[in-house]
């Protein structure tokens, strides 16, 4: 299967989602560079949009004239990806550590990266989480125990 990316309005014309990862990836590094953190930037933009592997988000993007842009979340896989791979890698204590706390600032980032507004803020006046209630939306999803790194940057 051809995992799509992006399609072009009015064309068939479709970047695959291994091309644009990669090229993200390439192009966080390069302006990463400049603030020292290169491998930071590549990696969230290695997973920015890791959720558009899962099936929902392909039968939306192949039949998107019938859906309502952006009604299926695609960011929050990548996040919540990052935050638990860093959290098996990490070899510190369970708790908090500086690996926790990059992962939950990486992955603020990614869960944000269409949000005009900048990042989300991990408290709202209901005193609730905006960035922990995404984080536990997709703890029980049963695609995410089929990926991994290599699995996704291997795909078409």
């Amino acid at each position: 299967m051809t995992y799509i990316a992006h399609t072009k309005e009015n064309s068939e014309e479709i970047q695959t989602l291994r091309d644009h990862l990669w090229n993200s990836k390439m192009y966080a590094e390069k302006y990463g560079d400049i603030l020292g953190i290169p491998h930071v930037t590549g990696v969230a933009a290695l997973v920015h949009d890791l959720g558009k592997y899962r099936q929902e988000f392909q039968k939306y993007i192949r039949h998107s004239e019938k859906a309502k842009k952006g009604s299926v979340d695609h960011s929050s896989f990548g996040a919540v990806f990052l935050k638990e791979k860093v959290k098996e890698l990490s070899q510190q204590p369970e708790g908090f550590s500086a690996d926790s706390l990059f992962a939950e600032i990486i992955s603020n980032a990614v869960f944000s990266h269409h949000n005009s507004l900048g990042l989300k803020d991990y408290l709202n006046a209901r005193l609730k989480s905006p960035y922990y209630e995404r984080v536990e939306k997709f703890d029980i999803d049963p695609e995410k125990k089929r990926f991994s790194i290599n699995s996704c940057v291997n795909r078409k």
